[in-house]
């Protein structure tokens, strides 16, 4: 599956990746994304403005 991943502060350190598929445990469910967005709290995170003693 294709995710977003912060591997370092600022935009450049935002990169999209291949991660396996996660199965379900007992009682959930997996569901198929066509469509998602970042919101204003990822750009902060990610510029390193959100939370600046945050650890990547």
């Amino acid at each position: 599956m294709k995710a977003y991943e912060i591997q370092k502060f600022g935009l450049e350190g935002l990169a999209m990746v291949d991660r396996p598929v996660p199965a379900p445990s007992a009682n959930q469910v997996l569901v198929k994304m066509h469509a998602w967005s970042l919101n204003y709290r990822d750009l902060l995170t990610v510029t390193g403005r959100y939370n600046p003693r945050l650890k990547l």
